[in-house]
Parts: C-alpha cells; structure tokens; sequence
C-alpha cells in the first residue's frame, strides 16, 4: 500500500492530524507525512498517553478526529486516558495500531509475544470497535470505523499487519543527528572505561549496540521503552555499594522524564545515568524525537541529580569518565551522538529469562 493512497483516504474521511509515537511497520507512512507536511500535520509527542491527551485536545478545538499511531505494546500506555478521558467524556479519536507479534510467540522480538497473542482481546476488553485493514478493503474499512467514532463519540481502531506498506525512503530524517561520536563508540567507551560496574541498557539499538560490544551480563531491556531508569535505581537503592550505570536514549528518557526527579529525590550514591541522544527514534526508522529543545544536563540538576554534563566526541566522554566514576551521585552525562547503526548489527540472542538469571547471578557476585 502506497503511503500516499492511505493518507489520502485518511484525508477523504476527515481523519487528521497525525499524532503518535512510531513503529517499524508505518514507518512509510509517518516518513511520507514528514516529508510531506503540506499534505497532513504529523505531530510527535513522547508518549503514546500524550498522543490521546493532545487528540482530545485537538477534537475539541477543531473537530476533526485525529489519528492516534502507535505500536501495540503501546496500547498499554493508552488503558487509563482510554478509559477515564476518551470513552468518559466520549470524544472520539482513530487508532492506528501496528500488530507486532501478530504470528504468535516466537515470531518477532520477545517483548511482543504477550501483546501480540492477545491484542484482540485486549481490544474487545476495552470497548473499542476494530478492524483488521486489508489491502483490497482498507478505505472501506477505515470510513465505517469513521462513522462509528464519530456517531458514538469513541475511540475506534484499525490494526494494520506486517508488509502493510510499501518502502518509502524518506529524503528530509538523514538531516538529523549529525555527530562526530556514534552510539557504538560512545558505548565502547563507557563499558571499556566502566570495568566494575553493573549495566542495564534500554530497548532498541542501545541494548542491541552494548550487546554487540560485549555479552556481559547487563540487564538488556526488550521492550518497556523509558523504564530502565527505574529498575536501575530499584538496584542501585537495594544494593547501595553496587556501582550501577545505565544507558538510556532520548525517546525513551523522554517518555518518562518523571523518573528523573524521582531519582534525584532519592539519590542513590553509586549511580551514572547516561542519555545517547542522537535526536531521532533509531530503530523505527529515524523520526526526530523533541530532543533537540531539551537540555537533559540542566533537566538533572534541577531534578536533584549531584552532577550533570553534555559531552559529543570520544575524548570528552572519556575525560568526563574518569571525573564522574568514583563521583557521588546519581549523576547524568548527556551524550550528543550520530543517528544510524549498522544494518548487520544482530539482537540480543538471550531469551528475557536467560538475561534475568545471568543479571542476576552478576548481581550477587557469580558471574
């Protein structure tokens, strides 16, 4: 399907702007739509629950439906503004949701086996009229789930499979994240430097990268995008002489900026707090985060971290290192890098529970 037909049957049906946090699988579409903002707006905020937050917004303001893209694990981020905003106040907005995992486990990463088995169900349990989109009856399709938001005032979705789109290379993302330090270096950097401490990295590429670095046993998050920072400073409270280090980037951090002051507030002495932030959400496919208008550094210390920097070349990062290792914390170092990664680098190739029992096991000193 042609990125520009189903933008156009959007638009035929009043559907817009669009309004979400990316996947993989409509990364055609949301490229086509940024590269083409005359056609349609494409607005990007840090969270799926925010996305629904600003489409309330906008129906009110404007009355059109705004289409609501997300991936489906994100679906969980969307049960309380569903239930307790949309469906409450019956305002109307398109869900456009990707089915990872839609073969079952075992089919795509981990983190999808859950959600993907069960997104259907999790649908019929929330009250939200759906649709399967095919091929050859998709602008039906989408006009009747229309006329059901808009008659009953709800929330409707259209589940969109994998290979749904056609390739669309968008000619406007190469123009971001333009770094003289990559993610792979700067994480090589870190973990060549860090000997003694314990790693937890956060999902996508930055856990993919550390891996290919070296298998040590980190804790490699496989979904449950922004919360590394909580399960490293759930260890770094629990275990107050462990030197905990964790490397985050900036959609995931963005998309849980709260736990940031959370941290500062409780201060744990040994923990080292890095954001990779090349600008962009890497792993579907390049579409800018907002992190260009965040200071992360000045963010941290105002949220009660001890210290806080921004560094963007392999000597800098370096030279912070041996400055912030044995540093009271929590500290942070925002870490300016370039977009891309290899197109060979591999995934994790641990199950979740295999990652658990070796972090674990490093955790208290056996491994």
């Amino acid at each position: 399907m042609r990125p520009a037909d189903f933008l156009k049957v959007l638009k035929e049906n009043g559907l817009q702007p669009l309004i979400g946090v990316p996947c993989s699988m409509i990364a055609p579409l949301i490229n086509y739509a940024l590269d083409n903002p005359e056609e349609i707006e494409c607005l990007n905020p840090v969270n799926e629950a925010h996305a629904l937050g600003l489409a309330c917004g906008v129906y009110m303001g404007s009355g059109k439906i705004p289409v609501v893209f997300l991936q489906n694990s994100g679906l969980g981020n969307l049960v309380n503004p569903l239930t307790s905003l949309s469906q409450t106040y019956r305002l109307p907005a398109f869900l456009l949701v990707t089915w990872r995992g839609a073969s079952g486990p075992g089919t795509d990463a981990p983190e999808h086996d859950i959600m993907g088995r069960d997104l259907e169900a999790y649908l019929r349990v929330l009250h939200i009229p759906y649709g399967i989109l095919s091929e050859s009856r998709y602008a039906e399709q989408i006009a009747r789930l229309r006329q059901t938001a808009e008659a009953d005032g709800i929330p409707v979705a259209a589940v969109v499979a994998h290979r749904f789109f056609d390739n669309y290379e968008s000619h406007t993302l190469s123009q971001v994240g333009r770094q003289p330090l990559n993610t792979h270096e700067a994480i090589r950097i870190i973990k060549e430097t860090l000997v003694s401490y314990t790693f937890l990295s956060t999902t996508g590429f930055i856990s993919r990268e550390s891996f290919d670095i070296a298998r040590t046993p980190d804790f490699y998050m496989l979904g449950s995008m922004g919360l590394v920072p909580a399960v490293g400073c759930g260890i770094a409270l629990t275990q107050p002489e462990k030197r905990v280090a964790i490397l985050d980037g900036d959609g995931a951090a963005l998309m849980h900026l709260g736990l940031l002051p959370f941290i500062g507030s409780r201060k744990p002495r040994k923990l080292l707090h890095f954001i990779l932030d090349n600008e962009v959400y890497a792993s579907t496919g390049n579409q800018p985060t907002v992190s260009p208008l965040v200071r992360f550094d000045e963010v941290a210390l105002a949220s009660g971290y001890r210290n806080a920097c921004c560094v963007s070349t392999g000597d800098e990062l370096l030279s912070v290192l041996e400055e912030m290792k044995e540093a009271e914390g929590p500290s942070l170092v925002w870490v300016k890098v370039a977009s891309g990664s290899r197109d060979d680098l591999g995934r994790v190739s641990f199950s979740p529970e295999e990652i658990k029992k070796r972090f674990i096991k490093s955790l208290w000193g056996g491994c």
